[in-house]
């Protein structure tokens, strides 16, 4: 949602930075701007650029320009400040990864024997708190990662936590939380993962939702995939009847708006295919299942 900020929350390698890479190219793909905070420094660029990323386009500031949280927030600021007078109504995603990766101006003073409290809870509440009006004028997406953290004082065994406090919870009007990601393949070759996600916290919608998707490697989150689900609980896609007219073809579907006419295809690899051998029909076929689920949501 733009205007607002969204947190991914979750355990590691579990599609967090695989959904902000995506929402950061269909931002550019809209003629937006993408600007990705790599606190981990560990960004993948090819794997960023076959998920649709202009790398050259994207904004990447380096670690030692915004070495604190202090410094990352008030570079957030400007360019806040710079989108309200200049990129109305475009499309901006900013991208903060990861939350635990980025220090306070306190510990990067402290030397590595002295101990004491560094205070980053501190530094994301005070920021927050300036940034969050801001963030709404401007209508810029930002999105924070947070990875999972063991809560070692619940009494509850195995209890997980953000980890730098409660303001990035509170501050967001989306919390989105990966499940721990489930190994997929056939014959024994491993070809992506599948993850469940939920929404945690939701402004916009009822929360307690979630969704299964496979993420596959080196292509991320699958669009085909989502669309075969979607096409054949809206009814468009059915299963192709047999040519010997009795029964019906397992695994072979087509589609309703087609007609008589419908070309049958092998379900989600068959609309991958369809996708890079003839995306006019693909497309033609998304925007059919994006009318229907909008039809059903209205009734």
């Amino acid at each position: 949602p733009r205007g607002k900020i969204t947190l991914l929350h979750g355990p590691s390698s579990s599609g967090k930075s695989t959904i902000a890479l995506h929402a950061s190219a269909e931002a550019q793909r809209q003629g937006g701007v993408a600007i990705y905070f790599d606190f981990e420094g560990k960004l993948d660029l090819d794997y960023s650029a076959a998920l649709g990323v202009d790398i050259a386009a994207m904004g990447r500031p380096k670690p030692e320009e915004v070495s604190t949280i202090e410094g990352a927030f008030k570079a957030i600021e400007a360019a806040l400040r710079f989108f309200i007078d200049k990129h109305e109504g475009v499309p901006i995603v900013i991208v903060w990864d990861s939350l635990h990766s980025a220090v306070s101006g306190a510990e990067s003073r402290t030397d590595w024997e002295e101990g004491g409290y560094p205070g980053e809870a501190k530094a994301y509440s005070r920021c927050l708190r300036k940034l969050t009006g801001i963030i709404g004028l401007s209508g810029v997406v930002l999105v924070f990662i947070s990875q999972q953290r063991m809560d070692l004082g619940s009494p509850a065994k195995g209890a997980q936590t953000i980890g730098v406090g409660k303001a990035p919870l509170h501050a967001s009007a989306l919390c989105l939380v990966f499940s721990k990601p489930r190994a997929t393949g056939k014959d024994g070759i491993l070809s992506g993962d599948s993850v469940t996600i939920r929404t945690e916290k939701n402004h916009l919608a009822p929360r307690r939702q979630k969704v299964d998707v496979l993420m596959s490697y080196g292509i991320g989150f699958e669009p085909a995939s989502s669309l075969m689900e979607a096409g054949v609980l809206v009814g468009e896609f059915s299963q192709a009847p047999k040519k010997s007219g009795t029964g019906v073809s397992k695994g072979w579907y087509v589609s309703a708006s087609e007609g008589a006419e419908s070309k049958r295809f092998q379900g989600a690899g068959g609309l991958r295919r369809m996708k890079d051998a003839n995306p006019e029909r693909y497309e033609a076929l998304r925007e059919v299942v994006r009318k229907r689920m909008q039809a059903t949501d209205e009734e």
